[in-house]
């Protein structure tokens, strides 16, 4: 993962011990966490803070994706159409699609119907951050997972 990929809002893992925590936080590495802040500091080393507590790190050694699954996706407001794929309306009346059984293939525009508008999407911060690319606000995230397993 890189940092450039980030944004705030954007959910996360830790990778084992490769965080610090700072004085009086604890943070539990097993649960997603949300980024607040994501500055760069010098080289390859990134300010960011999530769940109260801040962190000088690496972002690529320090942080890792989480993969997009069938409860990220209902967790995001998503519902599932004819046991077949996920969707999500949108305020302007489009539509965006996830189809699980193309590798998540993501479709945005009319429901049903092929278009060059497809992208694979592998994690929940890409997800995050092609929503609001196309429609300007975050996805609501309903409850987080209780673990990045």
């Amino acid at each position: 993962m890189e940092a450039k990929d980030l944004r705030i809002g954007n959910y996360v893992c830790q990778r084992h011990n490769h965080l610090v925590n700072a004085p009086g936080y604890a943070t539990d590495i097993s649960k997603p966490m949300i980024i607040h802040t994501i500055k760069p500091v010098r080289g390859r080393r990134y300010f960011v803070r999530f769940n109260g507590a801040g962190y000088d790190t690496d972002v690529e050694k320090s942080l890792v994706p989480i993969p997009l699954t069938d409860e990220w996706l209902e967790r995001l407001g998503f519902r599932l159409v004819c046991g077949y794929g996920w969707e999500i309306s949108t305020d302007e009346g489009s539509f965006l699609w996830i189809d699980p059984d193309d590798d998540f293939t993501f479709s945005f525009g009319v429901p049903y119907e092929a278009s060059g508008n497809r992208r694979q999407i592998k994690y929940v911060h890409e997800l995050q951050n092609l929503y609001y690319a196309l429609v300007g606000r975050d996805l609501a995230v309903r409850a987080v997972a209780p673990t990045c397993q």
